[in-house]
């Protein structure tokens, strides 16, 4: 049987912790890697055994005739990179978010239109035992939900880890759509309502939005931007809450008091939380065989709110 074939745009740390994953699925093979530091790209193909390595994207494709290309890069190149690679004939996947803002994703799927391209984003706190294991025991129950999710945002640390201005500016976009997306995982429906608030304190802001979605299931969305606080997640049903917090740990506690307490899976202790099982499910994608992946498409509404929240009357 043919093996699938991988190839890679990007060789930071995130590729690093696919290509761990990768290897221990023997129908898979990475056959490129291309990155802006070729040194990086050189070092990964020794480690993992990788045949082409280099800077040249068209030529890798060309020359490496991929199944999947795994998307890596910083923010402000995914729009760039998509144009590139949507002409070929492979399904891509790339890391979140899909443009740097809402703008660029409008973009990014016209391309993808254009081309009839087959592409999928990686958010793999959708893919957390956490997460599954609340899908999991909710599938039944028909009461109304609250979700509450709590986001913190430090931009001064940002712009020390190196990043640049239009990534500090739209980074709500790339790191806040961890926590809006939960909105979308959990509620259902479609949004009929929004209200937001907003305070600047000193040098912090604070936002509180509520959203109401046409099931009747309601969600909360907190932010602190620029002061300290815990990203988290909480889930209100009629007899039971599920919590979350930190986000890859989780607790239930039912009408009558009793908590719960549930263990991390094997694969999310092994690797990075949810890359394991966010792999399967692409290489289930390449079979054509059931899967839960994230059509670039499907993210519309969380880009949407992400855009509706911050960018629509003012900037962070």
């Amino acid at each position: 049987m043919k093996k699938i074939k991988i190839s890679f745009i990007g060789a930071g740390k995130t590729t690093t912790e696919y290509l761990r994953v990768i290897k221990k699925f023997k129908s898979c093979e990475v056959v490129g890697i291309v990155g802006k530091r070729i040194l990086n790209a050189k070092k990964l193909s020794k480690l993992f055994d990788i045949s082409f390595y280099g800077k040249n994207i068209k030529k890798m494709l060309k020359q490496t005739h991929p199944n999947i290309v795994i998307i890596c890069v910083p923010a402000t190149e995914v729009l760039k990179i998509c144009k590139i690679v949507f002409p070929f004939n492979c399904i891509s996947f790339i890391e979140k978010p899909v443009g740097i803002n809402f703008q660029e994703y409008k973009k990014i799927l016209f391309f993808k239109e254009k081309y009839s391209h087959q592409s999928y984003i990686a958010l793999n706190r959708r893919y957390y035992s956490s997460t599954k294991k609340i899908l999991k025991e909710i599938k039944n129950d028909s009461s109304k939900r609250i979700i509450n999710v709590t986001d913190q945002q430090d931009l001064e640390k940002v712009r020390k880890l190196g990043y640049d201005k239009k990534s500090i500016k739209y980074w709500m976009f790339l790191n806040s759509i961890h926590l809006i997306d939960y909105l979308s995982i959990f509620c259902r429906g479609s949004i009929s309502k929004v209200k937001i608030f907003k305070k600047k304190i000193g040098k912090s802001r604070y936002i509180d939005c509520r959203i109401e979605f046409s099931s009747g299931d309601i969600g909360i969305y907190q932010a602190y931007w620029n002061r300290p606080g815990f990203w988290s997640l909480s889930l209100s049903l009629d007899n039971h809450i599920w919590n979350a917090s930190p986000l890859e740990k989780l607790s239930c506690k039912d009408s009558s008091g009793n908590i719960k307490n549930f263990r991390l899976s094997k694969f999310d202790s092994k690797y990075k939380p949810g890359f394991y099982l966010q792999i399967k499910d692409l290489i289930n994608v390449y079979k054509a065989k059931k899967n839960s992946l994230v059509s670039i498409n499907s993210v519309n509404q969380t880009m949407k709110l992400i855009n509706d929240i911050y960018i629509k009357d003012e900037k962070i």
